[in-house]
């Protein structure tokens, strides 16, 4: 099925970043924090990645970094506690 717009030869859709994906996965599955520092190294990753190479997948690093970042507060706070 045609969408209307001619399409030249060579000319692609960005691809999704496969990274993007994966730190949004690990950012909504909690797993203690080992899940969520990979979300954020991941996501950072990602986000370079698909600005170099023009890809797709932006909003869910972002997600990914979000989600990562927030499961982060309980861990601050826990060491926070046991500090004092």
């Amino acid at each position: 099925m045609s969408s209307g717009v001619p399409r030249t030869p060579g000319s692609q859709t960005p691809k999704t970043n496969v990274l993007a994906v994966i730190s949004l996965i690990l950012g909504v599955v909690w797993i203690w924090w080992v899940t969520s520092i990979l979300a954020i190294v991941i996501a950072l990753i990602a986000l370079r990645q698909i600005k170099q190479r023009n890809q797709k997948g932006r909003e869910m690093a972002t997600v990914g970094l979000g989600f990562g970042m927030m499961w982060m507060v309980p861990l601050g706070y826990f060491f926070i506690i046991r500090a004092l």
